[in-house]
């Protein structure tokens, strides 16, 4: 279990209204706002390989803008990576290169033979904002899509409608394989080598774990839709070992919220006296 005291970071979202990025170290102390506009709002936190940079794509409520911003963890300038002539149409999943180079992530595109816009993956290089186009993918919850994409040896790991899909590349021509189905939320590793999700069954809904290559998925931790626990965000640390739990107890009134360390092998938690308030976060 993390220690008070720890120099691994949280990056989250500070406010339901808005978007303040704060940055803390695991015991709350060293605690930074990188990045604040109360206009905007946004899905994604991705933390880079190194832990040194944070990726998301924030959207503005009073126009259509598309950004993709990057911004250290511990605070400093924030760059937007997207071109203006993109032709791309707000962002959906992110996720790093295994190398830190690249942001792999979904968005769409306005297709002229065609009536209507498209789902498609995009890379673009962090040092220059060379942007290259990939192939289509189902974007039909793209709207509202919160989480990550994963880059591993084999392809690229990412939500296809309500399936996890692993490409083995950007571009189209190679077959893709079916990771998970009927997946909502999705988070990785730092690694990239575990994806996370979660699933609904009837009453219930639970937080799954599998390779990013493939394999039978596990669950994690389960619980009631209308139960009086229940985690409303999640953040896998680097290779997956651990999740950063976000959510809140109705057992008594007031409700109160909850930020704990889950061990993903035992099930085992302790609660940290990091307290974050949004609903997205990095670790």
């Amino acid at each position: 279990m993390l220690t008070s005291g720890s120099d691994e970071r949280v990056v989250w979202n500070d406010t339901l209204r808005g978007l303040r990025i704060v940055s803390a170290r695991t015991d709350g102390t060293d605690r930074r706002v990188i990045y604040e506009r109360t206009s905007q709002d946004a899905y994604n936190l991705v933390l880079s390989p190194d832990e040194s940079m944070v990726a998301f794509a924030p959207f503005d409520r009073r126009g259509p803008a598309t950004r993709l911003m990057v911004v250290p963890t511990t605070g400093g300038q924030a760059r937007n990576l997207f071109p203006r002539r993109s032709g791309a149409i707000g962002l959906g999943p992110i996720g790093w290169s295994r190398d830190g180079r690249r942001l792999i992530f979904q968005s769409f595109v306005e297709e002229p033979a065609k009536p209507q816009v498209e789902a498609r993956l995009f890379s673009i290089r962090v040092s220059d904002r060379h942007l290259r186009r990939g192939r289509p993918v189902n974007g039909r919850a793209l709207g509202v899509a919160s989480g990550d994409v994963a880059v591993t040896r084999r392809g690229i790991v990412t939500k296809d409608g309500n399936t996890i899909r692993l490409f083995p590349t950007l571009g189209p021509g190679s077959k893709s394989r079916v990771i998970a189905r009927n997946a909502y939320d999705m988070r990785t590793s730092g690694d990239g080598r575990w994806i996370f999700y979660t699933r609904a069954v009837g009453r219930h809904q639970s937080l799954q774990q599998v390779r990013a290559t493939g394999g039978t998925s596990t669950t994690v931790v389960r619980w009631r839709l209308d139960g009086l626990d229940k985690p409303y965000a999640f953040a896998p640390d680097t290779t997956g070992a651990r999740l950063l739990v976000v959510g809140e107890e109705r057992t008594a009134q007031p409700v109160t919220r909850y930020t704990r360390v889950l061990e993903t092998s035992t099930g085992d938690s302790a609660d940290l006296p990091l307290r974050v308030r949004g609903i997205i976060a990095a670790w």
